[in-house]
């Protein structure tokens, strides 16, 4: 009688992991996760806060239509933000 072996080789998945540090956290503390409303282009986005006198904010893509907006100065992002509406 003949054996079939089938040899199965083991799947290992790597996951990267971050540990975040305190200027890591300090630089992220200054900034807010925004959903883009409307499916508008981050691109598109940057430029009509720029043109809206807003050369202080930036505006980091973090995946589908979420957005870090993000002081490049002392300002609150919050404060910043409400003064705009």
């Amino acid at each position: 009688m003949q054996s079939n072996h089938i040899e199965v080789q083991a799947t290992q998945m790597y996951v990267c992991k971050y540990r975040s540090d305190d200027l890591d956290v300090s630089w992220a503390s200054k900034g807010l996760s925004v959903s883009v409303a409307n499916g508008e282009a981050i691109l598109i986005l940057q430029r009509h806060i720029f043109d809206d006198g807003f050369e202080n904010l930036d505006i980091i893509p973090l995946g589908a239509d979420k957005v870090l907006v993000r002081s490049n100065g002392n300002d609150d992002v919050s404060k910043v933000l409400l003064s705009a509406t």
